[in-house]
């Protein structure tokens, strides 16, 4: 999971990055005709990919102006490894459709890793924007209603491009396959003077303000810690250069020729900058009991309440209790029974394949919810034995398919199946503690993945992927499998600290 944090948090950082960066400049730039008087120009740039100063990657930008529509492609190639691996490979893919005075017409993104692959769609329509996974299982397209200013990469260029002065502020909405929301965002740009550079003349502040989905809306307040990117543009909008943080890391792209976006490089191994390191160590007899945490730091979201964990917030951060029994979350209502029983994009329960897992694995549908997640828990556990995965985020069905992942795809695939038995199941991502050699380290907390099930009483937590639960886990969200949720809580590892972890002992009578 370490390094699908990195590369899932390098990719939610691009998808809000600025707007099209294809520039006029010939020193970086090809203008071709695909056929003589075909009334197609192309423009193409390419950028090279860093973090923390060390290269990861490349992007391609191609701008191709064909009637009266234009398509942005942009085309991000990330490669990391970890220690003792072959690197891995993801690309994403996307492409703007606008018309020639900057309406949106259409979005098409493709994420491609070694053993999966997302297309999605978005369509924009008179005020809704239909979206369509292309996993040919939603029966039909998902639809939000567009909030507005509503822009894509030419129509932010070009409403920024209309104001005038040497300060200019645009406020607008985006959307976010990342996400599945659109994004509200603030740009700032002031002409600037950049010695040695003369075609950059304008220094854009893009501002993360919040986002809605069409069900709710959250907006960030004032004094509130926002994302912020620095982008340096030429007198067009046209940006070369962007700048902002990853996992409190410098992350930058810069613009500069074929060769030196494509050279070879070193990928990155990075598999100890989401370990977060425990004061103590945990015996084994603490993790069978009972085990209180205190968290701290700048981080934004706050810990669920659950069946197992108690959640208290203090001054600094957070008091959590954990155990089997030491939550006091409510019984779910049966609306909220009824979404954690429903198919989704990523927990695709109704996979006809699914329930023939079902029926071979639970030979008789008069067990408990207890016992039969048990039982689909060691099925998911041997059959995605295959090989151990850390790129991507696969879906339910993609996990079952190539019998290849981490613990997330472990977590998807194991609350699918729940689901299509009949069980209410959600995925939580937190921390799991880890006692023994973690690439060379111990006593840490590692990222991890795992499944909650309603078994009548109370949630209950099921992992796939390790030895089952302990007081070692903290949930950190509560999510139906989302990427969304997922990056939430990757984006922020970084900013979060475990002061102390101490073991609770009832006083005997």
């Amino acid at each position: 999971m370490i390094k699908k944090i990195l590369t899932a948090v390098l990719l939610s950082v691009l998808a809000s990055t600025g707007f099209s960066a294809v520039t006029e400049s010939l020193s970086h730039m090809s203008l071709e005709s695909d056929e003589p008087n075909s009334g197609s120009q192309e423009v193409e740039q390419w950028q090279r990919v860093t973090l923390d100063g060390e290269k990861i990657g490349h992007r391609h930008i191609q701008r191709t102006i064909v009637a009266d529509t234009i398509n942005t492609r942009e085309t991000l190639v990330i490669v990391t490894r970890q220690p003792g691996e072959k690197p891995r490979r993801t690309e994403s893919v996307v492409d703007y459709f606008e018309t020639l005075d900057g309406k949106p017409l259409e979005i098409l993104k493709t994420v491609k890793t070694k053993n999966s692959r997302h297309q999605m769609t978005a369509r924009v329509g008179k005020r809704k924007l239909q979206v369509v996974p292309d996993n040919k299982l939603t029966s039909a397209p998902m639809e939000y209603l567009i909030p507005q200013p509503f822009y894509l990469r030419e129509g932010a260029r070009l409403a920024l491009l209309k104001k005038r002065g040497d300060e200019r502020k645009l406020e607008y909405f985006t959307w976010s396959f990342s996400k599945f929301r659109f994004e509200k965002v603030r740009l700032v740009a002031k002409r600037i003077a950049q010695a040695g550079s003369p075609e950059l003349t304008w220094e854009i502040k893009r501002t993360y303000l919040g986002y809605t989905d069409g069900r709710s809306t959250r907006l960030q307040g004032k004094g509130g810690r926002a994302k912020v990117t620095t982008l340096h543009a030429d007198d067009d909008f046209y940006s070369q250069t962007e700048q902002t943080l990853s996992g409190g890391q410098p992350f930058a792209l810069q613009t500069c020729d074929k060769a030196c976006a494509l050279e070879d490089f070193k990928p990155l191994i990075h598999v100890y900058r989401q370990l977060i390191k425990s004061p103590y160590r945990i015996t084994d007899t603490a993790l069978a009991g009972q085990v209180r945490y205190t968290l701290e730091g700048d981080f934004t979201f706050a810990p669920p309440e659950t069946g197992e964990q108690k959640v208290t917030k203090t001054e600094h951060g957070y008091t959590i209790d954990v155990c089997n029994t030491c939550g006091t979350e409510p019984p779910p209502t049966p609306s909220a029974l009824k979404a954690a029983l429903a198919s989704t994009y990523w927990l695709t329960s109704d996979f006809g394949e699914f329930a023939q897992v079902v029926d071979k694995v639970i030979p008789d549908r008069n067990w408990d919810n207890r016992r039969v997640m048990e039982r689909l828990a060691s099925y998911v556990h041997s059959h995605m034995q295959v090989e151990v995965n850390f790129s991507g985020y696969a879906t339910a069905q993609e996990a079952f398919l190539s019998r290849s992942g981490d613990c997330t795809e472990n977590a998807l695939l194991l609350a699918a199946l729940g689901r299509a038995a009949g069980i209410p199941t959600r995925v939580a991502v937190g921390l799991a503690y880890n006692n023994d050699q973690f690439f060379g380290r111990r006593y840490v907390f590692v990222p991890h993945a795992w499944v909650q099930a309603w078994t009548g009483e109370r949630w209950e937590s099921f992992d796939a992927g390790l030895d089952g639960f302990t007081s070692g886990y903290i949930a950190l969200t509560l999510s139906n499998g989302e990427q969304a949720e997922f990056y939430r809580v990757a984006e922020q590892l970084h900013l979060l600290d475990i002061t102390s972890a101490l073991q609770v002992k009832k006083r005997q009578e």
